[in-house]
């Protein structure tokens, strides 16, 4: 396994990706009209998928209960979960263990599709929790 086969499964899927360092892939899509980064990352035995900009949470409107929420959509996910980077970022990840060099294409495509549907599913819930004034959370 190395990050070869990740730019292979990519190509199998129908998308273009980069390859930004010897570990790290990029790939995009759209959600809506918000074109949107994925991140694959090769850290043997782990491979991260990320959408690390879903969008932004962190604003003056953000209170302990906007994220209580946030947190609440990890409940509802699997494989796939929501955290905020220390820049204010909503982003998702799913986090794989390879064992053996064992990563098929039905690996990479559970993943990449969890990852893309979660994102797709929870962008306009997330958006219009993120904008609520402070009393409507």
């Amino acid at each position: 396994m190395n990050v070869s086969t990740i730019q292979s499964h990519f190509a199998s899927y129908g998308w273009s990706c980069a390859l930004e360092t010897e570990l790290v892939v990029t790939a995009g899509f759209s959600i809506g009209d918000v074109d949107t980064l994925i991140v694959v990352q090769w850290a043997d035995p782990w491979i991260r998928f990320s959408i690390p900009h879903l969008m932004p949470i962190a604003t003056e409107k953000t209170t302990p209960e906007t994220l209580t929420k946030l947190l609440l959509l990890n409940y509802e996910t699997r494989l796939a979960r929501f955290a905020i980077s220390p820049d204010g970022l909503l982003g998702i990840y799913a986090d794989l263990c390879v064992m053996d060099d064992e990563f098929t294409y039905t690996d990479f495509e559970v993943a990449l599709d969890s990852l893309c549907y979660f994102a797709e599913t929870a962008h306009n819930r997330v958006w219009d929790l993120s904008q609520l004034p402070v009393d409507e959370v």
